[in-house]
């Protein structure tokens, strides 16, 4: 076995039968604990402390980004040294898009976790604690300088691990070393990069909460293959209830009333609470009554294809009995903004008795899911 360095008095040996005899960042039994009992945690980390004040201009280059932007200052639009460009050199992260993510470590915050190296951390916290700060600050103060461009380099940095986890896309990371400043300081003092490294292996965020932004990124190791689970496994689903079909294909009543029973009967249960902790009340109108409520598929759940359809939330509006009839009948509907759209074909004097009018709209805008379902109702089933 090679001897590839020493703690101490004691050596360090390489089990590979090839092994070049000097510590490898990219040989994996170099860096692996468990074939090496002769390395300590301390050794296998040190094997990626940077030993030279390498460019970051030139890492974020050879790791792949598109580096021409940086010859542009991005105040005045005018050519400038790439090296000197400032505000693009101290960036935390580099990349998205077609180009690979690139993220800046600092080599004291890497620990070691059942053998692999591991950053664990929470840009999103350091964010919010110091726009605390930076709010709480009266007048004029260097503290507000220094703040500022951190807030905004912690937030990319959050979006960068929530960009990776999500997309399962690899981080290239560049490794530094030098004074590095707590988050405590930051209104006070900057981080100083004396020395840099880019990695050669990829990195993988293998969790990323995206409430609390507490992520970790592991080197070389993919997480997991993401498990995806029905989120309407457990709901009663109408369309498996045999007798309720077979009683309503069966029962004396035309077209029509079976429609309405269908109707009534899939408004409840699930759907119906899911409905109801969504909006909270009638989705147009100031009405929180449940009583008063009715539960109504956007897309009619006769023409849906799959659980997802019938059963989630996206697909559904709560509304007070006349303006649930007047969306089931194809009245009016919601555009993609969603404010009401009313049907040429309802009277004036009918808006008036029901008080329907333009100035309508859903009361919640944030849920976009909603939006194929509404395109749907506007193209099938509005009456224009």
């Amino acid at each position: 076995m090679a001897v590839v360095g020493t703690i101490g008095s004691e050596a360090i040996r390489c089990v590979k039968t090839d092994c070049s005899g000097a510590l490898d960042t990219r040989c994996r039994p170099c860096l692996n604990t468990n074939t090496h009992p002769d390395m300590s945690s301390q050794a296998f980390l040190d094997s990626l402390r940077p030993m030279h004040g390498q460019r970051i201009y030139d890492l974020v280059a050879q790791a792949g980004v598109d580096v021409r932007p940086w010859s542009i200052s991005k105040k005045t639009g005018e050519a400038i040294d790439p090296f000197t460009n400032t505000y693009r050199n101290s960036q935390w992260t580099f990349g998205g898009k077609s180009d690979p993510l690139v993220a800046c470590i600092w080599w004291n915050e890497l620990v070691i976790h059942d053998g692999r190296i591991v950053r664990e951390g929470n840009s999103k916290s350091d964010a919010n604690e110091w726009g605390n700060r930076l709010a709480a600050i009266q007048g004029t103060h260097e503290g507000k300088n220094r703040l500022r461009p951190k807030i905004t380099k912690a937030q990319a940095f959050d979006q960068l691990m929530s960009e990776a986890y999500r997309l399962r896309k690899p981080v290239r990371v560049v490794v530094l070393d030098g004074d590095r400043a707590t988050a405590e300081e930051a209104e006070f003092d900057s981080s100083k990069a004396s020395k840099r490294m880019l990695d050669e292996l990829e990195w993988w965020v293998h969790s990323y909460d995206p409430y609390s932004g507490k992520y970790q990124l592991v080197r070389e190791v993919p997480p997991p293959p993401k498990t995806v689970r029905d989120p309407f496994n457990d709901a009663p689903d109408p369309a498996e209830d045999t007798a309720l079909l077979e009683w309503i294909d069966e029962a004396p009543l035309s077209d029509t009333e079976k429609e309405a029973v269908l109707k009534i009967r899939v408004g409840q249960g699930y759907f119906r609470e899911a409905l109801l902790d969504r909006w909270k009340g009638c989705a147009v109108t100031q009405c929180k009554e449940p009583s008063l409520l009715l539960a109504s598929h956007i897309k009619p759940w006769s023409k849906c294809t799959t659980r997802a359809e019938r059963l989630s939330p996206a697909n559904g509006l709560l509304l007070t009995p006349h303006l649930d009839k007047l969306f089931d009948r194809g009245l009016i509907t919601f555009n993609d903004s969603f404010k009401i759209v009313i049907s040429s074909k309802l009277t004036l004097n009918s808006q008036s008795s029901l008080n329907v009018h333009p100035g309508l709209q859903l009361r919640d805008r944030s849920f976009h899911d909603m939006k194929p379902y509404l395109e749907w109702h506007r193209d099938v089933e509005f009456v224009k």
